[in-house]
This record gives structure tokens, sequence and C-alpha cells, in this order.
């Protein structure tokens, strides 16, 4: 097809999140949207000590399952520059971004990681202080009204800093609400005394819309924390240290490495 860039991706929903700022400079130059193709039940390979939640049918971890690809399907299609996103089944592509894990030259997985992308197909270098992800189409008054001005928390277990501590949170938690799995808000709550209540969502697109309503966002190196990035609401990252690949792009963004600037920027944006 002339009129489309046909594109092969193989891995998490938070790593595409990321590249899609290289769709939209793709289209931005070429006028050509992008069919993407994505590799379903790709197999994951992490460090020790990692809790991945998502598994194929065998238990075993995957960059992304079918409920995963499902969830994450209509926050891509109503993107201006994505023409179709579509399962992998074999066909040729202008672009290959799976051989971005595969060359040794990629730096992975240290440096900025939408640079991986970059390095391979350098027409996708872009400025990151743009958004690229907008939301259009749903308002979802009910759930906004309910979460509108809600702190967002998202704490996965893996890619996160173990050497800081959310106790200080006590004493919002009537402003909390934690987005994620219920293992990871029941991990989240347990591990430092809290009771915050867990936002659920039947899509990605509704989380996105949730994400830009809130007050402000906190993550760890994740599939949400992507989204507030590439929405550029006001976030602050939980940068992990032990593979430390993502950093606020532009406008609004925080990270921290140490408890002083968590607190930090809470205090900040809490105001």
């Amino acid at each position: 097809m002339n009129d489309v860039i046909t594109v092969k991706y193989a891995f998490n929903s938070g790593d595409l999140i990321s590249s899609m700022c290289g769709f939209k400079k793709l289209y931005e130059d070429t006028k050509k949207k992008i069919k993407l193709y994505q590799y379903i039940d790709f197999p994951a390979f992490y460090y020790d000590g990692c809790i991945h939640p998502v598994k194929d049918d065998k238990g075993e971890n995957v960059t992304m399952n079918m409920k995963q690809w499902q969830m994450l399907k209509p926050l891509l299609e109503v993107q201006d520059y994505i023409y179709s996103v579509e399962i992998f089944k074999g066909e040729s592509v202008d672009i290959d971004l799976v051989e971005t894990r595969d060359r040794r030259s990629i730096t992975m997985p240290y440096g900025d990681l939408h640079f991986w992308n970059f390095f391979h197909t350098p027409e996708m270098q872009c400025d990151l202080s743009e958004k690229w992800i907008e939301i259009y189409g749903y308002n979802y008054p009910a759930l906004i009204a309910e979460t509108k001005g809600k702190i967002v928390i998202n704490r996965t277990q893996r890619y996160f800093n173990p050497y800081i501590n959310y106790y200080f949170l006590k004493q919002y938690e009537n402003e909390l609400l934690f987005a994620g799995t219920q293992k990871e808000r029941d991990i989240f709550c347990q591990q430092y005394d809290l009771n915050i209540p867990l936002l659920q969502v039947d899509d990605f697109l509704v989380l996105a819309h949730v994400i830009y309503n809130a007050k402000f966002f906190i993550g760890n190196q994740s599939m949400c924390w992507h989204i507030a990035d590439a929405m550029k609401v006001p976030r602050i990252l939980e940068h992990c240290p032990q593979f430390p690949n993502t950093y606020p792009t532009g406008a609004n963004g925080y990270a921290f490495l140490y408890q002083k600037g968590l607190e930090l920027y809470f205090n900040n944006l809490n105001k």
C-alpha cells in the first residue's frame, strides 16, 4: 500500500507507547499513516526477581498477550497518524522494529529507550517535548467525575526503585487512586500500610482519560508512565537504578532516584 507505512513491532505495551512519537514524526514528514503489525505472545526475558503480569496460555512471560493487546488497541486506533493496528501474521513491512533488540549496537537495557528506535530508524527521531498521544471521542463523564483531580499512582513489580518508600502517602489516602493490577495494588497497599481504591477500566483509552484528568501521576518505568509522559500531564517518575532507560520528556515531568526527590516533587505538585 503506497498510502501507508507498515511497521512490525514485538515488545511491551509501554515500549510501544514510547515508540509512537516516531510514528507521529513519520506521518508528519510523509503524510502517510502507520499500519502497525504487533507480535502476540513474543517471549519476554527479564532480570531475576522480576514479576511480570503478562503471560501466554502456558504461563510464560510474553511481551504482549491477546488480553493486553485488546485493551491497548482503542488507545492506538484513535491517534490521527495511525491507519490500523493488527496482529502480525508474517506480513512484509517497511520498517521492522523487532530488529532493534537483535543488534548488538543498541544500548539496551541502558540509555533512553526512545533512541533504540531512533538509532535503527533515524527517520523516527523527533522532538520528545511534544505530545504524541491525544485522547479523542470518549468522555466517560461518570468515571471522570469520580476520578477527576485524583493523584493516580502506578507501581509495577519490575523496573522499580527498591530504596524508596511511600509511607508518607498515608495522610493523602482520600486523594489517591491506584492504576494497575489487583495484585500490584494489594502489594503496594500492604507494603506501605495504605488503603487506596483500584481503578478498573475496560481498556487503556479509558485509562488515558483518567490519567489526563488527574491532578498528577506517579509511577515507575511502566506503560502507565509512558501514557502520562506522551500526554505531558504533570507526572513523577520512580527511576529504576538497575535499568535506567526511561526519563521524563518535555514539560511537567520529574524523575527521582532518592526519597528526597519523590517527596519534594509530590509536595510541589500537590498544591
